[in-house]
């Protein structure tokens, strides 16, 4: 029947038409139950992950002792973090064995890795990094993002410091971040931007503490005060991070952190995110060394382009006498390159003059000392010539366009 039992189905056409409807509206119901019945069960293993999370936190903090303050900080980071956790959880070994196994076709094998977070990760230096001497394997970008986690860190944010224990190399996806460290005559110097009470307990343990150590540090502090009055306000005293500037930038494709992975030894610098929202992809340090060894050209190539890295930092870090913001920094390093390039272009119109001369007086030679017609050479080489000027000409020009951006953003480094 349809309604109460009033109207009722007589003719077979009626029938047909009730028993559609009702078809239809068990299937639409049934669809809207399982929705809601996903939607509740989807929200409950939310919740129930959440609350594991944060009784795994309270039982760390009464087991460590920690103080309400840094305990209630600890459990209001997890507990707004973990929700997003529980979308990158899956059994990461199942995976590594389909993509390591026989079955999958080389087809779709190729076709994967450049879809990987949106086609960014195959474009990583970390990646092409052997281009010319060996092709990728296809496998390589898959497991390297199986290992990978996407971080986000906002302007200012420190990454890692100086002298921490290395556990992890980053991949820049977007956004800028920086090596940074304190201008000195000599050189920059790397420190540490622990916060303030950390920093003072930490210098109070070195000199021993109590009595002995303030006896200890009393000469040290009275042959100090008059310098640092001269030169640091309290201000920077108290913050370190107001005193230290970038000396290398790393930008969407770069990788940086990965020295002291290979070397074997605490970080000899401090890094931050300088754009207002960056991130970046982590590699963890035993990852790492599982893909070297499963594809050791790479891993040797890693290991040497670590050396490389290491020595361009130690370069670019004795040469930071004066600080600038990462803007300035940047701005003076696109000047470099097309002073650099520029020079490449007149240095190859005066080498095309010079080796049409010489072609000339060699063909001469060859012909026993008989007089060539070379004119139609040697307009040829004019032509190279004109056009070598015309790309200096060019260049020329665009550099203009870099200066006038960079006094645009308030740089007054002439190029």
């Amino acid at each position: 029947t349809v309604g109460f039992g009033d109207m009722f189905a007589v003719t077979v056409g009626e029938i047909v038409y009730v028993c559609i409807t009702m078809g239809i509206g068990a299937v639409v119901h049934s669809i809207i139950i399982s929705e809601v019945i996903s939607v509740v069960m989807s929200n409950d293993q939310t919740n129930l992950f959440l609350t594991r999370q944060c009784e795994l936190v309270e039982a760390f903090s009464a087991h460590t002792e920690l103080s309400n303050r840094s305990a209630k900080h600890l459990q209001h980071w997890v507990s707004t973090n973990a929700k997003h956790w529980i979308s990158h959880k899956y059994d990461r070994e199942e995976m590594k064995d389909i993509i390591t196994s026989r079955s999958m076709p080389r087809e779709l094998l190729g076709q994967l890795p450049l879809d990987l977070f949106e086609g960014k990760l195959v474009d990583n230096r970390l990646l092409t990094v052997c281009d010319g001497l060996c092709n990728t394997p296809p496998r390589l970008p898959l497991l390297l993002a199986l290992s990978l986690q996407k971080s986000w860190f906002s302007s200012g944010e420190i990454i890692y410091q100086v002298q921490d224990f290395p556990f992890s190399l980053f991949l820049v996806m977007s956004g800028t971040f920086s090596l940074v460290a304190q201008p000195a005559r000599r050189g920059g110097v790397s420190v540490n931007l622990e916060p303030a009470p950390l920093r003072d307990r930490q210098q109070r343990k070195h000199n021993g503490g109590g009595l002995r150590g303030i006896v200890k540090s009393m000469p040290r502090t009275l042959g100090a005060v008059g310098k640092m009055a001269s030169t640091k306000s309290q201000e920077e005293e108290a913050d370190p991070s107001r005193t230290v500037y970038p000396y290398m930038l790393y930008g969407q494709g770069a990788y940086f952190g990965e020295v002291e992975l290979v070397q074997s030894r605490p970080r000899t610098a401090t890094a931050r995110c300088e754009s207002d929202w960056g991130c970046l992809l982590v590699l963890g340090k035993q990852e790492f060394k599982e893909l070297g060894d499963k594809f050791p050209n790479f891993g040797a190539k890693w290991e040497q382009m670590a050396i490389v890295h290491d020595r361009a930092r130690l370069r670019k870090l004795s040469g930071l006498r004066q600080g600038r913001t990462y803007r300035h920094l940047a701005a003076s390093l696109i000047q470099g390159w097309f002073r650099e390039l520029l020079r490449i272009g007149l240095n190859n119109c005066d080498m095309t003059r010079r080796r049409s001369l010489v072609q000339k007086r060699a063909l001469s030679i060859l012909v026993g000392g008989r007089s060539l017609d070379t004119s139609g050479m040697y307009d040829e080489q004019m032509r190279m010539h004109a056009e070598m000027r015309e790309l200096a000409r060019a260049v020329g020009n665009i550099a203009n366009q870099v200066q006038l951006i960079t006094q645009a953003v308030g740089c007054t480094t002439p190029i």
